[in-house]
């Protein structure tokens, strides 16, 4: 079980995460269009390294709470 500080801290994180994907789910929502063959994403290579970026960055800002934590007081 981890102290309640270092639970926050990664709560925080996620949560902050979560905001962020959902706002760049419903920007890249806005791009998509309709046409005679149903719907249609315009969402280039750009949207899918942005995405991929992110979760990357989350995920080394997540280990590096857990690594302070695990490293003990300096």
């Amino acid at each position: 079980m981890l102290p309640p500080k270092v639970e926050r801290s990664l709560q925080r994180t996620w949560d902050a995460y979560r905001v962020r994907a959902e706002a760049m789910a419903l920007a890249h929502a806005a791009r998509l269009r309709w046409n005679e063959d149903g719907l249609v994403a315009f969402c280039s290579t750009d949207c899918m390294e942005e995405e991929r970026s992110e979760r990357e960055r989350v995920r080394g800002e997540l280990g590096s709470i857990l690594w302070h934590y695990l490293a003990g007081p300096d």
